[in-house]
């Protein structure tokens, strides 16, 4: 009996031990399946897709948006760092050119692309997109007027309704008055608006889309979004050319986008600052060794400063008989009749940068020990001082034939473009002038009229941010915008309209071919986009170029020395784009 319990215990140990080891066996066929398909879960979450995704996530992410921290004072916001010691090292977010790829750490995450449904096969049940925007005459029809005025506001609508239908959301346009030319309470407003949405919880704005320098106050800043957090914005493309690259590579950081201007906004293109060319009266007074046609002086390369200067330092002449200069009186050089807001041109116009980036990736003024940027700045004053320069004289003066060159914004509006358009002399368009003949190219500045872009930052509320809806709504809009409404607005109505009726074949065609250039060279600089956060820098220059506001100086370097805070909104800008501890 003891023998035959003992054999039977034996033989229950060895079939015991065949399960063990069939159930082993299948683990590690489990283990190495899991990784032939990519690794685990964990695993995948630290690694960047290598090719876009083709099928939806059968589950959607339960983690929450990464709130964006805050600080009692409400003054300046850090963005999320990836250490919470001071002095660490930050992790680098993925690199597709380097072989390695550091693993991101918790709070990088929202950085990392995460796969999602196709744009074009994604269906938001008929959300609503809230679409804040400026509306002051030309500016409101970058989304569409209710009645239509012309065959632009009918092709941006189309585009409305075709978003709408592919994406199927709901667009809602909410207009913010811009009390005229009221900039300052325009400002307040805006500001006044955004902040009761994100601070109460409302959450009815999603897309602030308004005036370019108010956008970007101080104020405004921490109330928008950092479009870089792919969890929050799955859809968002900023490598395709519908998204303005200017302002993306130099007013953003490889962590942090907070705006943004596409082909949606043509804003961008209308307030390109450029000069208008009276032909016909040039060719009146030009003489022995003047260039034969000051278009194709442009076209060749050579239309420089020295040029423009030397007309706008000669040509004067009265034309009514009133002692003293008046604005009807005959004039080289009109300066546009918007105040000395399109003094900033120069500083784009003749690539001073009053910015550069470091190594590290931080900012730095560039103003102290620059000889150009105070050789520039005295070239602007001749300029703008000149015997021949007229600093009110507008679009009424320079279409009457009152003026050879016209400096203004491209499209100042409706109005005053039909009136050029009604000249009875014949005009052409010119870009800004080189700072000299070593110049490359022509840079051309959008005068900060333009519309930025953000996304209300609705993080902290219960609802949270609609990243999702926004993303596409902004991305597909503006691709829609580039193969479409841009492509009109250029080739259906700028070339052929803009021009006027009244000019040669040749002048049209050689303004088309400038115009290519023009907009195809718009540059935005960081100190520019930022001015309004950096203490108002460009203002310090228009000012004084024209006016002496602050006080006399031989030098841009004086007047930059003599404020003092200019270095400390620098390092606060930083901070904010996660450029510094």
């Amino acid at each position: 009996m003891k023998n035959t319990f003992l054999r039977v215990v034996a033989l229950m140990l060895v079939v015991l031990m065949l399960v063990l080891t069939v159930a082993c066996n299948e683990l590690v066929d489990i283990d190495e399946e899991t990784e032939r398909e990519g690794g685990s879960e964990e695993l995948k979450a630290t690694e960047k897709p290598t090719e876009k995704p083709t099928e939806k996530p059968t589950e959607k992410p339960t983690e929450k948006p990464t709130e964006k921290p805050s600080e009692d004072n409400g003054d300046i916001v850090d963005p999320p760092n990836d250490n919470d010691n001071e002095g660490d090292d930050k992790t680098d977010p993925p690199n597709d050119d380097n072989d390695t790829v550091i693993p991101p750490s918790d709070d990088d995450i929202d950085f990392i692309p995460v796969e999602h449904t196709p744009i074009e096969e994604v269906d938001f049940e008929g959300q609503e997109v809230v679409v804040f925007y400026r509306d002051y005459i030309d500016n409101s029809r970058e989304w569409g007027k209710v009645y239509p005025e012309d065959n632009l506001d009918e092709a941006i609508i189309m585009r409305n309704i075709a978003v709408e239908q592919d994406l199927n959301i709901n667009i809602a346009l909410e207009p913010l008055p811009s009390n005229g030319r009221d900039y300052v309470q325009y400002s307040t407003n805006l500001y006044n608006a955004v902040s009761y949405d994100v601070d109460s919880g409302m959450h009815y704005y999603d897309i602030s889309a308004n005036y370019g320098y108010c956008s970007t106050s101080l104020a405004i800043r921490d109330y928008a979004a950092n479009l870089r957090k792919a969890r929050i914005f799955p859809y968002f493309d900023f490598s395709l050319p519908c998204w303005n690259q200017s302002i993306i590579n130099n007013t953003s950081t490889d962590r942090a986008l907070y705006y943004v201007a596409s082909d949606i906004n043509l804003s961008v293109f209308d307030a390109a600052m450029v000069v208008w060319h009276n032909k016909s009266f040039y060719d009146m007074y030009k003489e022995s060794g003047d260039p034969e046609n000051m278009q194709t002086l442009a076209l060749e390369g050579n239309w420089t400063y020295d040029e423009l200067y030397r007309w706008a330092s000669v040509l004067y002449e009265d034309s009514n008989g009133v002692a003293g200069r008046q604005e009807d009186d005959i004039y080289a050089l009109m300066a546009s009749n918007s105040g000395p807001c399109p003094r900033d041109v120069f500083t784009a116009a003749w690539d001073l940068q009053f910015v550069v980036e470091n190594n590290d990736g931080t900012h730095s003024f560039n103003i102290v020990g620059n000889d150009k940027i105070d050789e520039a700045f005295s070239r602007a004053r001749a300029l703008i001082g000149g015997h021949g320069t007229n600093n009110y004289g507008g679009i009424y003066n320079f279409a009457a034939g009152k003026a050879i060159f016209y400096m203004e914004r491209f499209y100042p509006g409706r109005d005053a473009n039909m009136i050029m358009r009604e000249m009875d002399d014949e005009y052409a368009l010119l870009p800004m002038p080189k700072y000299d003949a070593y110049q490359s190219d022509y840079i051309t500045m959008a005068q900060d009229y333009y519309t930025l872009m953000f996304v209300l930052d609705h993080s902290k509320s219960e609802v949270g941010i609609k990243g999702e809806a926004v993303s596409a709504f902004l991305q597909y809009a503006s691709e829609i915008s580039s193969t479409g409404v841009r492509n009109y607005y250029f080739n259906s109505i700028i070339k052929p309209k803009f021009f006027g009726y009244n000019n040669s074949e040749a002048t049209v065609t050689k303004s088309i071919a400038l115009f290519d250039v023009i907009v195809s060279n718009i540059r935005f600089d960081f100190s520019y986009v930022y001015s309004a956060q950096l203490d108002n820098i460009l203002h310090l220059w228009r000012d004084n170029i024209t006016n002496n506001t602050y006080e006399d100086a031989d030098s841009f370097e004086d007047l930059f020395l003599k404020k003092s805070y200019f270095e400390d909104s620098l390092e606060s800008v930083d901070k904010w784009l996660g450029l510094r501890s």
